[in-house]
């Protein structure tokens, strides 16, 4: 199972090159990441994730920003950074979201930007990050119709 999860990670690390990401992560980080608490409850699980191309490629565009930060990749790293958290995950979704278009995956980006919608309904999620919220329903919308 680690070695699938390695080669994945490898595959998808390349993808994220093309988009200007550069680090290693390793399936250690990976799971200890897909695994910390979050404030929001999240209920994805590992395998989830990890039976998910996009999915692994947005936890490992997360991972590698909270890395260029400075953040270690910590049990605890949702609570202790929780802002920073949100504002990462929407530019994961921007990446999540132009590799699904690249790729015609149109009913994942439906998926998603219903997603995208109920953030705008969590109370911790700060204010300013709404508009990206907005831009991206925008962006994308048209596609799914």
């Amino acid at each position: 199972m680690r070695n699938v999860v390695e080669q994945k990670m490898k595959t998808i690390l390349e993808t994220l090159r093309k988009y200007g990401v550069e680090c290693e992560v390793s399936v250690d980080e990976l799971f200890v990441y897909v695994t910390a608490p979050t404030i929001t409850g999240d209920i994805t699980t590992v395998g989830d994730i990890i039976g998910n191309d996009l999915l692994v490629l947005h936890e490992l565009f997360e991972i590698c920003k909270f890395k260029e930060l400075g953040v270690p990749i910590i049990k605890d790293i949702f609570l202790k950074h929780a802002d920073l958290a949100y504002r990462i995950h929407l530019l994961a979704m921007e990446i999540e979201l132009d590799y699904a278009s690249r790729t015609k995956q149109i009913e994942w980006i439906r998926k998603r930007l219903n997603d995208i919608k109920s953030y705008l309904d969590d109370p911790n999620m700060p204010v300013d990050l709404r508009e990206i919220c907005f831009r991206l329903l925008k962006r994308y919308a048209i596609l799914t119709q």
